[in-house]
């Protein structure tokens, strides 16, 4: 009898294993077309559980003049996936009694910031981590830091309002950019903003609304959680993170481009190719709202903690703590802390990025427990956009086929 339910076993997970096979083998040959038919440089998708990665594979390359292969383990900015580690930061943060979620902000800060239209109102970190703190996003382009100069893209390019688009959007990111020697720190430039003595403070740099009652995106405000972060810890955002979320998870390929635009950097890290063209490292002065540096091998790792976590597993935060930060505070809310959560489509939660060179997307799936990550080095050419949305849903469906084998 023992014999044949030990038999029966191993036939159950010999099924499975060839049905899981099977499923990644045409996924590949789907990627595989869906590359050969799009104008990705580069791009690498990963698939997990709470437990393992399931499926990963990278297409094109992460350098083109080289011919180098876009690999599992190649790293590039993620562009506002990033926000989630600040989410993930500020619940590690409140865990540890150094902040509230519901405190006001001014708490933290060496100057104060009021909504002029609701000078009474006070502004507090939780409306800063789901877009509801009413700081708009004045002159952001300044928070860009380059290399060199961005060069002239439309040259490359044939289609006449692609070329027109390339070239204004380039004339005005070299303008306004900030030079490396002003570099100033993250509550600096928040304060040249939005403290009425600071050079570029207007009344119009919030949103004419009560603070906590509109939805308005601003990286400027996240960034702001960022520093608060610092204020309460004591620590470096950078420090912080690195202590409670990448060396926990040894995500040891994983950094934040901060400060070290002329470093040398070793590591397999990606070019980034805007408008089809590559372009020459860029960083933000408001770093923490974009500038995540990982792979998709690297990232899987937090993407499981994050999974489990949902699911009632404490690890680098308590299960409390994470049905906190991706639960809404209402049902009308963009987000919750500074997790989309059943915002475009019920029963997903994750985030999204786009900046120069740089399309992602990463969100987990509540019913099959699964997730999908996204990653490409090119942006800004015809629908390439939608290509991106095409591949996660390529991908959302191998979870779901991968479900229903099991």
């Amino acid at each position: 009898m023992k014999n044949t339910v030990l038999l029966i076993s191993i036939g159950f997970v010999l099924n499975m294993n060839l049905c899981s096979q099977n499923l990644g083998d045409s996924l590949t040959t789907r990627l595989l077309k869906f590359y050969e038919e799009n104008e990705f440089v580069g791009f690498a998708v990963g698939v997990v559980d709470e437990d393992r990665l399931v499926y990963s594979r990278g297409f094109g390359f992460s350098d083109e003049k080289t011919s180098k292969p876009y690999s599992i383990n190649t790293v590039q900015p993620i562009a506002s996936i990033s926000k989630t580690l600040i989410g993930v930061s500020l619940m590690k943060a409140q865990e540890m009694g150094l902040l509230s979620l519901d405190d006001d902000i001014n708490k933290y800060l060496p100057f104060k910031i009021v909504n002029p239209y609701y000078p009474t109102e006070m502004i507090t970190i939780r409306q800063l981590a789901n877009h509801t703190s009413t700081l708009k996003e004045p002159k952001y382009l300044q928070s860009y830091i380059f290399e060199e100069a961005l060069p002239n893209l439309h040259k490359g390019l044939v289609d006449k309002k692609t070329r027109r688009t390339a070239k204004a959007d380039v004339k005005e990111r070299n303008l306004k950019a900030t030079k490396e020697s002003n570099r100033i720190s993250i509550i600096a430039f928040i304060k040249e903003r939005f403290y009425p003595s600071g050079q570029f403070y207007k009344k119009n740099n919030f949103v004419k609304s009560k603070p906590g009652s509109e939805y308005y995106y601003s990286n400027e405000g996240a960034a702001l959680a960022a520093y608060i972060i610092e204020s309460a810890s004591g620590k470096g955002f950078v420090q912080f993170t690195t202590e409670y979320i990448l060396d926990p998870l040894e995500m040891d390929s994983s950094s934040w481009d901060h400060n070290s635009l002329h470093q040398i950097d070793s590591r397999d890290r990606s070019k980034l190719y805007y408008f089809g063209q590559e372009i020459p490292r860029f960083e933000n002065i408001t770093y923490p709202d974009g500038e995540f540096v990982t792979s998709v091998s690297d990232f899987s790792k937090y993407l499981m903690a994050m999974i489990s976590g949902y699911n009632g597993e404490t690890n680098i935060l308590t299960a409390d703590s994470y049905q906190q930060m991706m639960t809404k505070t209402n049902e009308s809310d963009e987000e919750a802390i500074l997790w989309e959560v059943d915002t475009k489509y019920d029963g997903y939660i994750g985030y999204s990025g786009a900046d120069m060179g740089i399309l992602t997307l990463s969100h987990f799936f509540k019913e099959e427990r699964m997730g999908v990550i996204v990653f490409t080095n090119t942006s800004h050419l015809k629908n390439i956009d939608q290509k991106v949305i095409d591949l996660f849903f390529i991908l959302k469906k191998f979870c779901e086929d991968s479900k229903k084998g099991q």
